[in-house]
């Protein structure tokens, strides 16, 4: 994680692609979890919430795209 953090800072395409895609694959299952258990905010933790918006901005931006209407806007992503 530290490698490609740093290599998307660099502004390397590759990098930056590899958070906007993991981003998008993790903020729809994020989405697809609220409508199970409805929460205030979901926590992020390990080595990948070190990279700070390069993950979460993709993360948020997918998963409030793929949300019901109901909980758009309502819940929190926050690092442990």
């Amino acid at each position: 994680t530290k490698m490609i953090t740093e290599a998307a800072l660099r502004g390397d395409v590759v990098a930056l692609h590899a958070f906007e895609y993991t981003g998008r694959i993790l903020g729809m299952k994020l989405a697809e979890t609220a409508v199970h258990t409805d929460p205030e905010a979901i926590f992020l933790f390990g080595g990948l919430t070190l990279a700070g918006d390069l993950i979460f901005k993709p993360t948020i931006k997918h998963m409030e795209e793929n949300l019901m209407p109901l909980y758009r806007g309502k819940i929190k992503v926050l690092a442990s």
